[in-house]
């Protein structure tokens, strides 16, 4: 059924037509499709679709998301004694008769959320849970039964007890085994018992036992519940879920679809082929050519493993092959093996049906439609921007710009910027850039931004966790990269799990990396994906941001950089005073009212026309454009502005000029320039030391030499480097000295 858009009884309506019209159509038809009703006679295929359109919603369930939304509504159709169970959900024009994309929430969310640490019973089916809720106790589910737990996110139960009550059937307590299993394994776990209810019919629920306590009162039926509770033991291990022999049978009868394995005639690209057109709504994303699944402890992506797909396919479908016995065909209930589970994550047939995932979201961010319309992405996986939100908080929509302006002073008036205005401009920059990341055009590239400090203890690591906090929750830090293979294994990480930022936190010494340097200046990123030996290319939207005391750049990395400037005052860290305490949790706790103020800029900046900056950038211009854009008009000032003390990120820099400044036109050996530089005191970090420079030295000074070879200083000077090898000179030029050398040179005369 295509989204429309239309109330919710004309969308019943509509699916209701359209399954009599494929009933209808298939009388017509002489294929063999499987799962298709035949019907020997049009006029009995007509009478059939009737009492389809006759069927009465007798039931119509509401689940809710964090924020109290209607995210799906489950309707039951009853008609000819039979029941029949459709999802609806909204779509971008309309009902869409589907599942919405990504976990599902809990039934009665809202209603869990808002009573905090107290008990909560799992019950199979919304009708139960409406039943036992008039108890007064907290009760829930997940949406369509039991079949269908790992479809559904249980993360707001980690940590709270929970009491599972089983139908009394097969299915019901592989159901409870399954959920007691995922509870178990949150971060923190949940104290889980299983409680079966005495007295349960065969296929009984818990309806039925509350039906045989009629007359007794909701009070008197909540005390001997909560006895047949407190007589449970907790369970400790996840409970193990092996099949028994009719759970089998239960199984290949379920209503799962079913999936033959490859065999003899059946091709491994068929096999691939169905299993993504099952799975391609149940939590599983195609990036870079791989397989991934959402790892909510972790808030990042995980590469699926073959081990991990045989399990994955095991919750939501049911595999088969077929065996011959004699005369008859017997359907086998199985495992696929591992070698069919590689064969799948590498079958484009599988991949190109999974949806394509570019970023994670734990907030509802902006983004920037195609249109130029800026809006907040919904929560769910939107196929425009490639983006699946899975929201951990709310906050305010509505908040004024004077009033998130406030908020952000309030935040960042304890830090000691050396220089006010511009380094407090790019910290808030930082924070949109995290925060704006969808309002960025494809491929527009982003700087890095370096915290730097003239001592330990002035709050660069908390100003960085300023701007990853509010987006992301709890910030990862990475300590100083040791060498090129670790820094390049920390950015390809950070690609793959589709992470937005990452924190090398405490640099120190001369930072100098070519990888990095590659990094930030490339729209894509490639490596190979540790453990699985698979190679990855994705979209970069990493953000890098370092931290040092002392720390030092390469001209390469500073011209790509943005700085933050501390400067703390005081001897010793411990003896600055606070008027209150900023720290992780902290942050945590004001993540709603950052977000708030951060949207209040955006928005406001959208509805006066997104007016730019005063400033471009020519190494990240679209970047420049529309934050720096941002930070300037919410009233922090331009934070393109040039740092006042950059040269000291910059040391190979500022020395090469101070020595330029030295040299004249009279040339100088290489012994000479490593004389000079010593006796002012440039280059410490290469020449420091030893007397007799060592081979690597000399390589390295040279080539950093050679680097600025011919390029012209702020004084008018030019640099040049003349001959090879140990018969190199090195002088300083202005501009007439080298046009008459160049004159000189092409057999010119310069004598007057």
């Amino acid at each position: 059924m295509h989204a429309r858009n239309v109330d919710f009884n004309t969308a019943l309506r509509q699916a209701a037509e359209w399954l009599g019209h494929a009933l209808n159509g298939a009388t017509q038809s002489a294929s063999t499709t499987k799962g298709i009703r035949r019907f020997p006679t049009l006029s009995e295929a007509i009478r059939f679709a009737v009492r389809m359109l006759k069927m009465l919603v007798t039931r119509r369930d509401t689940y809710r998301n964090r924020n109290g939304n209607e995210h799906l509504v489950v309707v039951r159709f009853d008609g000819n004694g039979k029941k029949d169970f459709r999802p609806f959900h909204r779509g971008r024009s309309g009902w869409v008769m589907s599942d919405p994309p990504g976990p599902l929430p809990l039934f009665r969310l809202p209603e869990m959320l808002a009573r905090g640490d107290e008990l909560v019973l799992v019950v199979e089916g919304e009708k139960c849970v409406c039943e036992l809720e008039t108890t007064g106790l907290l009760v829930t589910t997940s949406a369509h039964g039991a079949k269908s737990a790992h479809k559904t996110d249980w993360q707001p139960l980690a940590g709270r007890t929970v009491v599972i009550l089983p139908d009394n059937d097969t299915e019901g307590r592989a159901y409870a085994r399954t959920v007691a299993g995922i509870l178990i394994r949150l971060s923190p776990p949940a104290a889980v018992k299983i409680v079966e209810l005495p007295g349960l019919p065969p296929k009984g629920d818990c309806v039925d036992w509350l039906h045989a306590r009629d007359p007794q009162t909701p009070e008197d039926i909540k005390t001997e519940l909560l006895v047949l509770v407190e007589n449970a033991e907790v369970i400790r291990e996840p409970p193990t879920v092996a099949p028994v022999e009719s759970d089998v049978a239960t199984r290949l009868n379920s209503t799962k679809p079913k999936v033959e394995l490859p065999c003899d005639g059946r091709l491994l690209s068929q096999f691939a082929f169905e299993i993504g057109g099952h799975l391609k709504t149940c939590g599983l994303y195609e990036r870079g050519g791989v397989a991934f699944i959402v790892n909510q402890q972790q808030d990042g992506l995980e590469v699926v493993t073959p081990q991990m797909l045989r399990t994955l396919v095991e919750n939501h479908l049911v595999c088969y092959r077929m065996r011959r016995a004699g005369q008859n065909e017997i359907s086998l209930d199985r495992t696929m093996s591992e070698g069919d589970a590689k064969g799948v994550l590498c079958a484009q047939q599988f991949l190109k049906r999974l949806p394509r995932l570019e970023k994670l979201a734990t907030t509802r961010l902006p983004v920037m439609r195609a249109d130029g319309k800026i809006e907040l992405l919904p929560a769910g996986y939107d196929s425009d921007s490639l983006t699946l939100t899975i929201p951990q908080c709310d906050y305010d929509e509505t908040l004024s710009l004077a009033e998130g302006r406030k908020r952000i002073d309030d935040l960042l008036c304890e830090f000691c910027f050396a220089d006010n205005q511009r380094s407090k401009a790019v910290t808030v920059a930082a924070m949109l850039t995290l925060y704006g990341i969808g309002l960025l055009p494809k491929g527009a590239l982003r700087p890095v931004f370096i915290y730097l400090a003239n001592a330990e203890g002035a709050g660069k690591t908390m100003l960085a966790k300023c701007a990853i906090s509010p987006v992301h929750g709890f910030a990862d830090t990475e300590g100083a990269p040791k060498d090129r293979t670790e820094i390049a294994k920390e950015l390809l990480t950070a690609v793959i799990e589709a992470r937005s930022y990452t924190l090398l936190d405490n640099c120190k010494g001369h930072l100098d990396s070519a990888q990095l340097e590659a990094f930030v200046t490339s729209v894509r990123w490639r490596g190979r994906i540790l453990g699985v030996s698979k190679s990855f290319c994705g979209e970069n939207h990493v953000t890098v941001l370092i931290t040092g005391n002392g720390c030092t750049v390469s001209s390469d990395i500073r011209r790509r950089s943005l700085f933050v400037e501390l400067f703390m005052e005081q001897e010793r860290a411990e003896d600055r005073t606070f008027k209150r305490i900023l720290d992780d949790g902290s942050l945590l706790s004001m993540r709603s009212d950052i977000l708030a103020a951060l949207w209040a800029f955006v928005r406001e900046w959208d509805a006066k026309r997104s007016p730019k900056p005063s400033r471009a950038h020519s190494s990240f211009p679209r970047w420049a454009e529309i934050i720096g854009g941002i930070v300037e008009f919410a009233g922090f000032g331009c934070p393109l502005e040039t740092a006042e003390v950059q040269s000291a990120s910059d040391v190979d820099g500022a020395d090469m000029r101070e020595l330029v400044g030295e040299l004249t036109s009279q040339p100088l050996t290489f012994d000479g320039v490593v004389s000079l530089s010593r006796e002012k005191g440039l280059f410490e970090r290469l020449l420091a030391g030893e007397e007799e420079l060592k081979p690597n030295v000399k390589s390295a000074f040279g080539k950093l030499l050679k680097r600025y070879d011919q390029r012209v200083f702020r004084d008018g000077k030019r640099f040049v480097v003349e001959g090879k090898g140990h018969s190199r000179r090195f002088l300083a030029l202005t501009e007439a000295e080298a046009f008459a050398r160049s004159q000189g040179q092409h057999g010119v005369s310069t004598d007057p």
